[in-house]
């Protein structure tokens, strides 16, 4: 085995990958299990909880079951989290003291304003939204997002990567991405999260 291997299985071994899904879905929907089996083939611990009622989401208790399941991350835990889960994610790192250096975040269809239709989320958007926070954690951040999603607005996504200072990636076709709309696979992510952890 060359000294390379060694390290790379190392930094392998170290690295913890967590999966945050959002309203309506669970660890198993859309193109979650697929990255799961993506990076634990590489060795790599993945954490996907499933936050209670996701239907009728409460904040309170997402941030329990984020708490329970994250802890205090560092510079070898990666976070991917999806609509809703994006702003839970920033919400729970909001409330860490002091804030801990992570990997990198790739936040998928996310927003941090009030989304119309969906005012039972209007929780999570509540809290004084501070990017410098977030950014001071990490330099390796992305933010994805379709020109065509129907849930979530293009612009809001977009002002998410603005505000974060993130690199944003805009696709054509790609809706929420979302199992019912072909996504059971999503390898733009995947691509990313490898390319960071290379870094």
């Amino acid at each position: 085995m060359t000294a390379h291997t060694s390290a790379d299985n190392t930094l392998s071994s170290q690295t913890k990958v967590y999966i945050i899904h959002g309203y309506g879905a669970g660890p198993q929907s859309h193109w979650f299990p697929w990255l799961k089996q993506q990076m634990e083939s590489r060795g790599m611990s993945v954490f996907v909880p499933a936050l209670p009622d996701p239907e009728h989401p409460i904040k309170e208790q997402w941030d329990e079951c984020l708490k329970q399941t994250i802890g205090v991350p560092d510079e070898y835990s990666y976070f991917v989290a999806h609509s809703l889960g994006c702003i839970a994610l920033l919400d729970y790192f909001r409330q860490l003291e002091p804030r801990p250096a992570i990997g990198g975040m790739i936040l998928v269809s996310g927003f941090s304003t009030p989304i119309s239709g969906y005012s039972l989320i209007n929780p999570f958007v509540g809290n004084a939204f501070h990017p410098e926070h977030f950014i001071a954690m990490t330099s390796q951040r992305v933010v994805i997002a379709a020109k065509d999603d129907p849930i979530v607005p293009f612009g809001q996504t977009e002002q998410l990567a603005h505000d974060l200072e993130a690199r944003f990636i805009a696709v054509e076709h790609g809706g929420h991405f979302l199992d019912t709309e072909g996504f059971t696979q999503l390898p733009l992510v995947h691509e990313h999260l490898i390319a960071m952890m290379n870094h």
